[in-house]
């Protein structure tokens, strides 16, 4: 099983709870537009399971005493990245999604994040991080070990986003790092489109070395990574 089509097992039972769209438009979605794709794309949300001392003795921490997992049933394909930030917002801890759709006669579901808490990003600016769809009834895999609740967000996250957490890496810190990977991709595919188109000897050497350097930051903040997404 490949990083990018990994399903986590859930602890226990169920919980089953349906929650009414309207809890996320009241206290989300303020946008019209934003809130006719929820209800466009989106047939079900269930409170599926809630990730706390009880359920997998492991202590909370100031910044995360428990984690929800949310089922998302969809109407078709896929959701805009807007839908899920909607409903991230409208919960008050973080959350793991589990979203569902029938393709081809085939239940298939993908499991992600809307990276919590990730440091001097808007929550509308957050990283998503997931896997790719696999058959719902593909086998699962254990939860990451960890320390504590924190630690374990952290770990799912880097599993389903393919970029292995570092020792005692907190939630902000792995945002950031998130965050500037991707900026530094964007930069560097920049730069490559930049060298090619440029004419001047004398300024496709600064391009290069330009690219070099952030091709250096990119491997080291990357060192470890265990996937792409």
């Amino acid at each position: 099983m490949t990083a990018d089509s990994v399903l986590f097992a859930w602890p226990g039972e169920s919980l089953g709870r349906r929650i009414p769209k309207e809890r996320v438009y009241t206290e989300s979605v303020q946008a019209r537009r934003l809130r006719e794709k929820l209800v466009g794309e989106v047939e079900s949300l269930t409170w599926s399971r809630r990730l706390s001392e009880d359920s997998v003795n492991l202590p909370g921490t100031t910044k995360v005493c428990e984690i929800e997992v949310l089922e998302v049933v969809l109407k078709g394909e896929e959701v805009s990245d807007g839908v899920l930030e909607a409903i991230d917002r409208a919960i008050p801890h973080p959350v793991v999604f589990e979203l569902r759709r029938i393709l081809g006669g085939l239940e298939e579901s993908r499991q992600l994040v809307v990276l919590y808490g990730a440091a001097g990003a808007k929550a509308k600016q957050r990283p998503i991080l997931g896997t790719s769809w696999v058959p719902t009834a593909s086998p699962r895999t254990g939860l990451p070990v960890a320390l504590d609740l924190e630690a374990l967000y952290v770990r799912i996250a880097a599993v389903l986003g393919g970029q292995e957490a570092r020792a005692g890496e907190t939630i902000a810190q792995y945002g950031s790092r998130i965050e500037r990977i991707r900026r530094l991709r964007a930069e560097i595919d920049r730069a490559d489109r930049r060298i090619r188109a440029e004419k001047q000897f004398n300024r496709r050497v600064e391009l290069n070395e330009r690219r070099k350097a952030l091709a250096a930051e990119l491997d080291a903040l990357t060192n470890g990574r265990i996937g792409a997404h």
